[in-house]
């Protein structure tokens, strides 16, 4: 089907040594909602969720039940939020290890953009790590078809730093639908400058966060790749 060529490609690997583990396991991945739906493949998304267990936060695009994701592909301990959702919006879910965050605030959600789909949008939710007290904003989002110009650019990072607080690390996963050349990504890689890149999928952090390993593991029965990243704060 429709990304073969992501299916075929091998897994692209950065490492950065450090004696200690990585703080945190963060995961993007577009599930590929329809089709998967109207092929009854939901075993085949859950096994690669499944593959790359345990991870702490994780951010879904076309994911339309963000409960049953959790509940059917063993993330034990997993919150959520599942933010709007179709027919007027394009949902990005997010989720995140109940035992190693404190919630603070309430999730929520900005919108960045629309196309002949619906509206885009950015969702986000406050965390602190309960051991460091490291404070996290962490933020998914599906960009829109077609708008990769400066603009697209500015209206995520304004999304970021309407939500962000003094000391926060960033995490952004996400399909932006936009490659890393493009105008918008270029403005929104320069500020958040670290992470895992992989075409129009990343998981995308700032420079107060240290890489540990990621790379990119075959997503199929979806069209795109699971990209995944580990991290010291």
């Amino acid at each position: 089907g429709r990304g073969g060529a992501f299916i075929q490609a091998k897994v692209h690997k950065a490492k950065v040594l450090h004696h200690a583990e990585p703080d945190v396991k963060v995961v993007s991945y577009n599930l590929y909602w329809w089709h998967v739906k109207k092929h009854d493949d939901w075993a085949g998304i859950q096994q690669r969720l499944k593959e790359q267990w345990p991870f702490d936060l994780v951010g879904f695009q076309e994911c339309e039940d963000v409960a049953s994701m959790v509940a059917k592909s063993g993330m034990q301990g997993m919150d959520f939020y599942q933010g709007p959702n179709k027919p007027d919006y394009n949902p990005a879910p997010i989720a995140w290890r109940k035992g190693l965050f404190q919630v603070l605030g309430h999730p929520g959600f900005e919108e960045i953009g629309s196309d002949i789909w619906g509206i885009r949008i950015l969702t986000y939710v406050r965390l602190q790590l309960l051991q460091s007290k490291r404070t996290v904003l962490f933020a998914n989002t599906h960009g829109p078809l077609g708008d990769c110009e400066e603009d697209q650019g500015k209206a995520w990072v304004k999304a970021l730093e309407g939500k962000r607080q003094r000391g926060d690390a960033v995490f952004l996963t996400g399909d932006f639908n936009c490659r890393e050349e493009t105008p918008a990504m270029r403005l929104l890689t320069g500020y958040l400058a670290n992470g895992i890149k992989d075409v129009i999928d990343h998981v995308l952090t700032d420079t107060t966060v240290r890489a540990h390993e990621g790379g990119r593991v075959e997503g199929y029965p979806s069209d795109h790749p699971l990209v995944w990243g580990s991290f010291f704060l």
